[in-house]
């Protein structure tokens, strides 16, 4: 029992380098996530996360045109949140909130009252 329990503890182990060597190597080639508040903080990081990990079947948000830090942390028991302010395009924004305007029928809900 105990070297059953010692291989599976090496194969956890190993699994784990694996993917920590991964996603440093990730890292030296720009494809690995974002871990720091500064790489985070490029409008083309936010977008590109916003576009690629967002729920399947949601509105997409609009273009982020800015991003900010500004200097708010939150300690964890494991790490170190911070705040980002995003600054979205107003134009396309303001397109979007007519678009659902003018799908709204208006008639219908009226009638409902």
């Amino acid at each position: 029992m105990d070297l059953r329990g010692g291989l599976v503890l090496g194969a956890r182990a190993a699994g784990a380098m694996s993917r920590i060597l991964d996603d440093r190597v990730g890292e030296s080639l720009g494809s690995a996530l974002p871990r720091t508040a500064v790489q985070l903080a490029r409008p083309e990081v936010v977008n590109a996360l916003l576009r690629d990990h967002a729920p399947n079947g949601s509105v997409s948000l609009p273009p982020i045109r800015a991003v900010h830090l500004p200097g708010v942390e939150f300690e964890s028991s494991n790490c170190t949140n911070f705040l980002i302010e995003l600054e979205a395009t107003l134009r396309t924004v303001l397109r979007r909130s007519v678009a659902a305007i003018e799908r709204l029928d208006f008639g219908s809900w009226l009638a409902g009252l």
